[in-house]
């Protein structure tokens, strides 16, 4: 969605909000490769472009509800559901309405759906958008990456559950589509994903180990969204410090990562603001309690866009507004070479060397930790170490582990 001169009109209160020109964020973080079994990130020039040219529709999920955030009242709520008023192109005055209808069988998906679709996200942008498919591996690759206890079957059950809830929830956007092609607002029903497969590795077969396996499909209008917008990072936020938020402050911290990118204030009415994240509370003076919590909750974890946050008046309502303050700059991009980077790939050749016990092939080890995926190399010395305690070796561990690199390499048009 175009959000260039958006404002927002509240009962009479328009509020401004500083955004750059076209730009809206699909992906919330800017980090280096991470531990994925995952297609390489380059693209090439002419594949961006074609892409590039079908994008359509534009839209912006910092922006919109999607999923509870609490436990609290959830046989209660059906549907969610958030209207506002903008002031579109050429001062057009734009009523928008978001309808999110839950999965049948399990609703809006559990409190951590957000981080779910967050690490999603992050998996996506390491394929570097060139496919519908996020091949994210497993269930159990999701819950490492996210922080959760692989030895914990409800989490198991609890990811998996939300793949089929991201699959299954619908949303009805009125006018919350800004159309490239007619410049004009448009009206879409649609799914976030179109399918998940999840794919079981078969233990009589452990080279099947190294592809790409279970997988979520992005819909087409995700994907023109995500073609259709220039991608805005949340700077300074790796994968740890956004899993460690609970999940309201998850949802604000998405939610400020738009607002404050280009602003260092920003101010909102409590009660929209509530039905925008959203936020179910008893009462006005709890709704306000839980905002002032999860502004305590990011600025005491280091969130790096929050400084402070407080309440005033409304000069136009009986209500409040609350207001954001962001403390100076953003981080800047970090060297993805860095000498963190360094290190850690450092430590993975020696735990390369650890298992095939060649030591002079340190060389090439040191190539292929650069190129391949980390997720790759850990899965393909894994292997390597079960065939050689099972035994299952004929040369070496050395052109066992090597000959599974290059055979992944080859089927990705990668060069070690």
């Amino acid at each position: 969605m175009d959000f260039k001169d958006t404002k927002y009109d509240e009962g009479g209160v328009v509020e401004e909000h500083i955004l750059s020109n076209g730009q809206s964020e699909v992906v919330f973080k800017d980090s280096p490769p991470l531990d994925m079994l995952s297609a390489p990130q380059q693209q090439s020039g002419d594949k961006k472009a074609a892409v590039l040219s079908r994008s359509k529709y534009e839209m912006n999920l910092a922006e919109f509800p999607l999923a509870l955030l609490s436990k609290r009242k959830l046989k209660e709520v059906r549907i969610i559901t958030y209207k506002d008023t903008i002031t579109g192109n050429n001062g057009e005055v734009i009523e928008r309405e978001w309808t999110v209808s839950p999965s049948a069988r399990y609703g809006f998906g559990s409190t951590t759906i957000t981080s779910s679709l967050f690490e999603l996200f992050q998996i996506w942008k390491e394929q570097g958008f060139e496919s519908p498919h996020i091949r994210f591996g497993s269930v159990y690759n999701l819950i490492q990456r996210m922080g959760l206890r692989s030895t914990d079957d409800s989490a198991y059950e609890r990811i998996r559950n939300d793949l089929t809830a991201l699959v299954e929830i619908s949303i009805e956007a009125k006018n919350a589509f800004w159309d490239n092609e007619k410049k004009a607002y448009v009206t879409k029903i649609f799914h976030l994903f179109d399918s998940a497969t999840l794919l079981h590795r078969n233990p009589k077969a452990p080279q099947q180990g190294i592809l790409p396996m279970s997988y979520i499909t992005a819909s087409e209008t995700l994907m023109q969204s995500v073609a259709a917008n220039a991608v805005i990072t949340l700077r300074g936020v790796d994968r740890e410090l956004f899993h460690s938020f609970t999940p309201t402050q998850q949802r604000l911290a998405l939610y400020l990562s738009k607002m404050l990118h280009h602003s260092t204030e920003h101010r909102r009415d409590v009660e929209k603001l509530a039905q925008q994240l959203p936020i179910t509370a008893k009462s006005y003076k709890d709704t306000k309690t839980l905002l002032s919590r999860a502004c305590d909750g990011l600025i005491e974890k280091g969130f790096p866009y929050l400084a402070k946050s407080y309440f005033e008046k409304s000069r136009r309502s009986q209500k409040d507004n609350i207001v954001f303050v962001r403390n100076g700059t953003l981080p800047t991009k970090a060297n993805p070479e860095s000498g963190d980077r360094r290190a850690k790939n450092d430590l993975l050749v020696e735990d390369i060397i650890g298992v095939t016990g060649a030591a002079d092939r340190r060389g090439f080890y040191g190539r292929a930790v650069r190129v391949l995926p980390p997720e790759t190399i850990l899965t393909c010395l894994s292997i390597t170490q079960a065939a050689k305690q099972q035994h299952e070796i004929k040369k070496t561990p050395d052109r066992f582990f090597t000959g599974l690199l290059l055979d992944y390499a080859t089927k990705h048009g990668i060069r070690i």
